[in-house]
Order: C-alpha cells, then sequence, then structure tokens
C-alpha cells in the first residue's frame, strides 16, 4: 500500500517499514496501529438507528490503508 494525499490514515501492523511511515507523516496521513484502529470502532457510539450508526463506522474509516 503506497501512502497518498488521498489517504486519510494509515494502519500499521508490527512490520511496517520505517519509511512507509515517514512517508504517510510527511503527507499529513494519521498513522496508527491495529489496535487503535479498533479503538476507532469503540469511540463510534450506537445512535437512534443501526443505519446511522453503520453510516459513522462507514464514514470513520473511508481512504484507510492497511500495512
Amino acid at each position: 500500500m503506497q501512502s497518498s494525499v488521498k489517504t486519510d490514515m494509515l494502519v500499521c501492523g508490527e512490520r511496517v517499514g520505517a519509511t512507509k511511515i515517514q512517508k504517510a507523516a510527511a503527507l499529513g496521513v494519521r498513522v496508527i496501529s491495529e489496535s487503535g484502529y479498533l479503538e476507532l470502532f469503540k469511540e463510534v457510539a450506537p445512535s437512534t438507528s443501526k443505519a446511522e450508526h453503520d453510516l459513522a463506522i462507514y464514514n470513520a474509516i473511508q481512504n484507510i490503508g492497511f500495512l
């Protein structure tokens, strides 16, 4: 996966290369760990409808790169 200006967030596993992290940081891309990614779902509080909740999760994970 290559970071680009279209990428909002980069989810990194344990063996991601430093160059990829540096490139993402230079592009202003948020870099998080796998556990940080899972925490995002805890931040999306259930709303009054399943459709609204699903939309909130969908919006939270747009343009995420996985390494």
